[in-house]
């Protein structure tokens, strides 16, 4: 089985510390969720990918700054593959083969130079690879390098990966090794609807088991007796010389040994009960503990983002809108240049006109004096 996650930068460092088993400053294994880690099986885990000369996040880092990258806080800079050994695989003399066929065809498919580790895990409950890589793809308009997991992990490609990797696989080690399952024949899915999917079966399981235990107790009812029937045998009975009772049939005494081992059953169970109910009741509250912790967390996370918000908010108050000041300054300048205008017409109108009045008849000289008089009047009453 196999899935994928998307990790911004601000993952990146904790991921890296748990790709590597790196330690806090409290000497315990940095976790990427709940994993179940044995120190003393840390040692058998290696690494296939490339040996780089920086740090995986100063790898992500640098590979960023070569390629198109925004500068954004929701930018996926790092996408990480887990592959699971399947049962046949884990443990087998060809596993550490299986994982070095994953990490070909994981490298041949999202290149070489975006790989930051391939960190195989065996300290864990089941073997597995984290094939860690920056999502580098080709724009499709211009053809430049650009970091997008969105184009690089589309539904399309995920929906085939299963069944490339089971065929690159059965190719390479020459035999089924149970890639495509019930789970992942339809192609990739969540961790959500992969848990819904093993959650259902593991309910049809019970369901099943439920019945037959149930059909096992019927039939175990009709042959153990209760208290007052065994009483009722056992003073039925005489006492022989070698104490053994006389007077009980075959089918009576069978039914005692019956009713004994049932006894012994529950007894049995009660006790297993037990342990669970005191196992449930440690985990019940290590999981309180963890969800006090997540509400702590978030709503610590909810006070510093409505802080950051209205404080933006305060600044977009301070700052003026630079786009209508550029906008008044513009209108300023042309009103300027448009009364400049008018005023080069005006006078051009007074120089000419004496000019122009010694060809005209009288009539035509009154009226245009008549409204250049008008003009003046209404110029000047504008300018009140």
């Amino acid at each position: 089985m196999a899935h994928v996650a998307k990790f911004g930068r601000g993952a990146t460092g904790a991921l890296s510390g748990h790709f590597e088993r790196k330690k806090d400053k409290d000497g315990n294994y940095i976790k990427f969720g709940n994993q179940n880690i044995d120190p003393e099986r840390t040692p058998e885990n290696y690494n296939l990918a490339p040996t780089r000369g920086t740090s995986q996040v100063e790898f992500i880092c640098e590979r960023c700054s070569e390629v198109k990258c925004l500068k954004r806080k929701d930018v996926n800079v790092l996408c990480s593959w887990v592959v699971t050994a399947p049962r046949d695989v884990a443990g087998a003399s060809d596993e550490r083969r299986f994982f070095e066929e994953t990490y070909k065809f994981l490298e041949n498919k999202y290149g070489k130079e975006n790989v930051v580790s391939a960190y195989v895990h065996k300290d864990e409950v089941t073997p597995h690879i984290h094939f860690a890589f920056v999502p580098v793809v080709a724009d499709r308009k211009t053809g430049e390098l650009k970091v997008s997991a969105k184009e690089c992990l589309t539904r399309k490609s995920l929906q085939a990966f299963h069944g490339d990797l089971s065929r690159h696989l059965e190719q390479a080690l020459g035999r089924d090794v149970g890639i495509l399952n019930e789970a992942t024949k339809e192609g990739n899915k969540s961790i959500e609807e992969l848990k819904r999917g093993t959650a259902v079966t593991q309910l049809q399981d019970i369901r099943q088991k439920v019945a037959k235990t149930q059909e096992k107790l019927c039939s175990l009812e009709k042959r153990v007796l209760d208290a007052n029937e065994v009483v009722r045998i056992a003073e039925k009975g005489r006492k022989t010389l070698f104490g053994s009772l006389k007077g009980v049939s075959y089918q009576e005494f069978e039914c005692l040994k019956e009713t004994a081992a049932a006894v012994d059953k529950m007894k049995s169970r009660m006790t297993a009960a037990e342990k669970r109910a005191e196992f449930a009741g440690v985990m019940t509250e290590k999981a309180q503990n963890e969800l006090a912790n997540a509400k702590s967390d978030i709503i610590t996370e909810q006070f510093r983002l409505e802080k950051e918000r209205k404080t933006l908010e305060a600044e977009k108050l301070k700052t003026p809108d630079k786009i209508l000041l550029r906008r008044n300054k513009e209108l300023r300048q042309e009103n300027e240049d448009l009364k400049d205008s008018l005023f080069r017409i005006k006078k051009f109108f007074r120089d000419i006109l004496p000019e122009v009045e010694k060809h005209m008849p009288e009539e035509l000289i009154r009226k245009s004096r008549e409204l250049v008089n008008a003009g003046r009047s209404r110029g000047h009453g504008m300018e009140r």
